[in-house]
């Protein structure tokens, strides 16, 4: 019972399993594997299954019982954003190797390179030329990487802009 709450499953608890939605069979798999009290947990993509608000709160209450329970777990991800509500630490894998290990505020701050960056929002990448001529008071603050500059878009505001511009399109 104790993890039907972490999962929010208190409500099917009796129902049989071919009357649950998939992400609702997807949570019950999770919880049984749990219930055998391990003490490294794995998990692979296993929150594919859900939709957004279910997988956020998932997320954060796994996180809570896994460190409540002072269990190790692992998780294998392709989101980002999952990254950002589970981790203590990030490693960041490419082609079979270590890039980064960190925090996430780490990963998403202070990237490695521009590939890992990426991984984890958007950013600008530009050469270092065309940075100083745009941005000729904040260009030194962008990451330089062989010869070529990458930035977040939070890091350059429109005002250090030294060139005239327009916006043609907004995104949130």
């Amino acid at each position: 019972s104790e993890l039907l709450a972490v999962f929010g499953l208190e409500n099917v608890a009796h129902q049989s399993a071919k009357t649950l939605s998939g992400g609702e069979q997807q949570r019950i798999a999770i919880a049984k594997a749990m219930a055998a009290n391990p003490e490294v947990l794995v998990f692979d993509e296993a929150f594919s299954q859900l939709d957004l608000a279910t997988k956020t709160m998932v997320l954060v209450r796994l996180k809570r019982y896994v460190k409540q329970k002072k269990r190790t777990a692992i998780f294998v991800l392709h989101d980002p954003l999952d990254a950002f509500y589970l981790a203590d630490v990030v490693l960041v894998l490419h082609q079979g190797s270590i890039v980064q290990k960190d925090t996430v505020e780490g990963v998403y701050n202070k990237s490695a390179n521009s590939h890992v960056a990426k991984l984890f929002g958007p950013i600008n990448k530009m050469s270092v030329l065309r940075a100083k001529k745009l941005f000729p008071l904040v260009w030194q603050n962008f990451n330089i990487e062989k010869r070529q500059v990458w930035f977040r878009p939070h890091m350059a505001k429109s005002t250090d802009l030294a060139a005239e511009f327009s916006v043609v399109a907004e995104l949130f």
